[in-house]
């Protein structure tokens, strides 16, 4: 009898802290996807400047970020305006977003599936990044104008 005691002493105990254990009362909620883009990026901004000697060429990109529509103008040539509608954002981190979407020019009547990354830094500048599709030449930290 006593050779038991210490088990069943060991197997009560751990019986005992697994009941009176916390438990955790709340799951963790995945990001949702909501139309449009963020209030807190809305609005004209204006990207660093870029500087190209072969060509004599000094430019920077343009953002103009709407309810729901983002133009982003390229800054190097041809300075094409890129034109995405049917946005959805979800909030990925601590003032991260990232907005998918589609782009419409010289392409199907489908357009082209488009994704953009945007940290927010203070109410008047962010890093904008084009994840998937579209020219990367504006990438970067971006002005309020």
């Amino acid at each position: 009898m006593h050779r038991f005691t210490p088990a069943l002493l060991i197997t009560l105990t751990t019986f005992g802290l697994a009941l009176t254990a916390p438990t955790p009362t709340a799951t963790a909620q995945a990001a949702t996807w909501h139309k449009g883009t963020p209030k807190i990026i809305r609005g004209k901004w204006r990207g660093t400047t870029h500087k190209v000697k072969q060509i004599h060429y000094q430019g920077h990109a343009d953002l103009i970020i709407k309810a729901k529509s983002i133009t982003n103008n390229p800054a190097l040539p041809p300075r094409d305006p890129d034109y995405s509608t049917k946005l959805h954002y979800k909030k990925t981190g601590k003032k991260t977003y990232t907005i998918k979407g589609r782009q419409y020019n010289n392409a199907s009547a489908k357009g082209v599936k488009i994704t953009f990354k945007i940290k927010v830094y203070s109410h008047h500048k962010l890093h904008f990044k084009i994840m998937h599709g579209g020219r990367t030449d504006n990438n970067g930290i971006f002005h309020r104008a």
